[in-house]
């Protein structure tokens, strides 16, 4: 199997070894293998399909996300320290790690399927409706600059419990059981991820969705830092001025913090947005809000229909890294569309929770995978330049990794059969075009 495998991927896969036995490090290699070069949907048959060198049934394979004993925590240790190996200091951002989550879904029917049920979706797109049946997942990924853009590495995937087929719950102090909500499933999710991330403190993005009261005390009591927007409509205090007479005031000043655009005085600060260098003008002010046990920086920028508010509870942090860390979650987005469109998300048809659990913890490593074969060094030893194609496809396009693989693999299993003493490079220009349409 690993003569028909980019040298450089063999390499990226070995630090997976230790979470798996025997039987289940070929499984792996082959969910890994069918992820990067097949197309169409990622189900189970067709994995197996794909893996030629993994002889073994289909009932095989549902075992092994259904039963065989593997550590997923040490799958995401070792996808990590991978990363962390590659990618060294980029990683970094003003001397933290920084994550991103988001909650995503993944349309099913009900059935056998396990936690299938009916979400209220929360989107300003009309055209995705107001409801979605099937699951809810939240994701979370290491933010990291390649080049000039943000990209991100979706590390950890988590079911949400809902309110008709809970599947997560919390026990009190007292011995109280209850079901566990989004804001709880979203602390577990970043306090596992500050316990896998050592020697940098960590800081949280989220949307405006997140950015309640119950996660921002429980994020400052751990010592992480939260990014996030807050309502057109939010209010915040100043520090509470006592006069001298009569009882002291526990807050000062009110501010309608959109209102903040207007009153006070802007400044503008030069920020790298999207890709490139911008001039922004934006209102700092650390304020108070309601429930909220510590005070936070918020930002208010110029919106298209009204001031965007963003907010961050450390305080040390100026306005460019605000603003360039909460632009930076947007790269998230286009996670969550890659991970649907290439690497089979919402395409896993196992009954039991452990089993899609699996499933979704495998596409993100693949994803992880794909993203490092197309950066960095390595790339023009298995990938081939075919700048005179007629499809134009950018550099770090899942098109042109599985392209790129398909082509390798094409070309390794052809030669493989000519003698060693062959000079199979001169058949280079004739087999092109093989390569071309095959791939």
């Amino acid at each position: 199997m690993n003569d028909f495998f980019p040298e450089i991927l063999v390499t990226y896969l070995l630090p997976f070894r230790q979470a798996f036995s025997q039987p289940g490090w070929r499984y792996f290699q082959g969910f890994m293998w069918a992820m990067l070069l097949s197309t169409g949907r990622k189900c189970v048959s067709q994995i197996a399909r794909s893996c030629f060198f993994v002889d073994r049934s289909l009932s095989s394979w549902e075992r092994f996300l259904a039963e065989q004993q593997w550590d997923m925590d040490r799958v995401m240790q070792s996808l990590l320290g991978l990363l962390q190996q590659e990618l060294g200091e980029g990683l970094t951002y003003a001397g933290r790690y920084v994550i991103a989550l988001d909650p995503t879904y993944v349309a099913k029917v009900k059935g056998r399927m396990l936690g299938v049920q009916t979400w209220r979706q929360h989107s300003e797109n009309p055209e995705r409706g107001t409801q979605v049946t099937g699951h809810q997942w939240l994701l979370g990924g290491l933010l990291t600059q390649l080049g000039e853009r943000w990209r991100c590495f979706p590390v950890w995937s988590r079911l949400v419990s809902g309110k008709q087929h809970p599947s997560h719950f919390v026990v009190s102090p007292e011995g109280e059981a209850h079901r566990m909500s989004l804001w709880e499933t979203t602390l577990a999710m970043i306090s596992q991820a500050a316990s896998m991330l050592s020697g940098a403190p960590l800081g949280v993005v989220m949307d405006a969705y997140f950015a309640k009261a119950c996660i921002l005390n429980a994020l400052n009591e751990m010592g992480i830092t939260l990014i996030t927007r807050l309502r057109h409509d939010a209010v915040g205090w100043d520090d509470p001025e006592y006069c001298g007479r009569g009882r002291p005031p526990k807050r000062g000043r009110k501010w309608k913090l959109a209102q903040l655009w207007e009153t006070e005085p802007h400044e503008t600060v030069r920020a790298h947005l999207y890709g490139k260098f911008m001039e922004v003008s934006v209102v700092v002010r650390d304020v108070w809000l309601r429930d909220v046990s510590e005070k936070v920086r918020v930002v208010v920028v110029e919106g298209v229909q009204r001031p965007v508010l963003l907010a961050c509870t450390d305080l040390s942090m100026n306005a460019t890294q605000i603003l360039e860390l909460y632009a930076a979650r947007f790269s998230l987005e286009l996670v969550i569309r890659d991970l649907k469109g290439y690497f089979g998300l919402g395409d896993y048809q196992s009954t039991t929770t452990l089993a899609f659990c699996r499933f979704v913890l495998l596409s993100c490593v693949a994803f992880c995978l794909g993203r490092l074969l197309l950066h960095g060094k390595h790339v023009e030893a298995w990938l081939e330049d075919l700048s005179a194609a007629p499809v134009k496809e950018t550099g770090l396009s899942f098109a042109r990794l599985r392209r790129g693989l398909r082509c390798f693999v094409l070309k390794q299993l052809i030669f493989s059969k000519f003698p060693p003493q062959a000079e199979c490079e001169k058949l280079q220009d004739e087999w092109n075009p093989l390569f071309q349409i095959a791939a």
